[in-house]
């Protein structure tokens, strides 16, 4: 995969909320730097997020990050 530009990241990381709004175990989607431009980091909650996730989305690769959920103290 060749690398991604920061404005093509940008607009894949928009598309990519849009295509998962309401999804209760999405904890957050952002952008992050790789070797060789930008990829896309799906932050989701491991006791409900789906087994198979897209390793890439628009062309952008896409790393996918089990994170527990946050709760008041």
């Amino acid at each position: 995969m060749k690398p991604v530009q920061l404005a093509i990241a940008q607009s894949a990381k928009q598309h990519l909320a849009e295509s998962l709004a309401g999804k209760t175990w999405v904890r957050g989607i952002g952008i992050s730097p790789l070797k060789a431009g930008y990829g896309l980091r799906l932050n989701v909650d491991p006791a409900s997020a789906p087994d198979e996730l897209p390793a890439s989305f628009e062309g952008v690769p896409v790393e996918i990050v089990r994170i527990a959920g946050y709760s008041p103290r």
